[in-house]
């Protein structure tokens, strides 16, 4: 938000504009590094030892996190695979619930990493997504209090209604149309990470979802390896993101028996996507 990519999108209503109109807007404003405001320094001693620092994340998953081991930092990729409704979103969520878990709230003492995720979805933020995540937050609120021996009394209910909005505030919804405003909101990550510098971790559910969505478009346009040209540039800009900030990266993918592994509905997935995966579960 705020930055001249974004604005770019924004400024184009979505009431029956080509999405040509959306990739020229962009574009222009690509070209025009001066619409980028004048920036004193990048971050501070204290949020770059915050960014870099901290505890490993893990997804909640107890048999995920065995193989995993110590957890996921900077530079991984866990790339989730399986057919619909097998449990890829679900995943994503607990990975969600536990990572952006705070050390500690309200003197009780919790544990976590106090991470914020930013969450890329096509379409819309699904209602179900956010009653998963209040139940996730209202299941770990009660389990801590049983761990530490707290007793809350009458303010049983409103220390768990705080705690759960506290965790809700570092999960980010960016909501996207295609492949072009999934490479615009990439691009400004990097304020996001100026106004949060506890951002850990990026979460792209699903690829697939892109990939079928940008196969009937007119607009996309496919290498002649197969690839979608702005999926691969959106790619080729998270993997920059990624190291800039030393996000972890969490990605979902359909996929079946009978599929090939690096395709989707006939769009393949391109070699810079592929190269970033470091751990696979499906």
């Amino acid at each position: 938000p705020g930055s001249p990519y974004s604005e770019a999108v924004l400024r184009v209503s979505s009431g029956g504009e080509a999405l040509s109109t959306h990739r020229q807007a962009l574009l222009h404003a690509l070209s025009l590094p001066a619409m980028a405001p004048l920036r004193c320094c990048d971050e501070t001693a204290a949020t770059a030892l915050r960014r870099v620092g901290g505890r490993p994340l893990r997804t909640g998953i107890h048999e995920l996190d065995r193989l995993l081991g110590a957890g996921l930092s900077y530079p991984s990729m866990l790339e989730v695979t399986g057919a619909s409704a097998s449990g890829k979103t679900e995943i994503m969520l607990n990975m969600c619930g536990e990572c952006t878990l705070p050390d500690s709230h309200l003197g009780v003492y919790v544990g976590g990493n106090e991470a914020s995720v930013l969450y890329m979805c096509l379409g819309s933020v699904p209602t179900h997504n956010i009653t998963r995540l209040v139940t996730l937050y209202d299941m770990q609120a009660r389990k801590v209090l049983l761990d530490t021996g707290r007793d809350m009394g009458e303010d049983l209910e409103e220390w768990i209604a705080s705690f759960v909005m506290g965790c809700l505030s570092r999960v980010h919804f960016v909501v996207c149309e295609n492949s072009l405003e999934l490479f615009a909101a990439v691009l400004s990550t990097g304020r996001l990470q100026q106004s949060s510098p506890g951002l850990k971790a990026v979460v792209i559910d699903s690829i697939s979802a892109f990939q079928w969505f940008d196969k009937t478009e007119r607009e996309c346009k496919i290498n002649g390896n197969g690839t979608c040209r702005m999926m691969d540039s959106a790619f080729a800009a998270l993997q920059r993101v990624c190291e800039k900030h030393n996000l972890v990266l969490f990605v979902t993918r359909w996929a079946s028996g009978k599929q090939k592994e690096d395709s989707a509905g006939g769009v393949r997935f391109g070699s810079v996507a592929t190269d970033l995966v470091t751990h696979k579960w499906g």
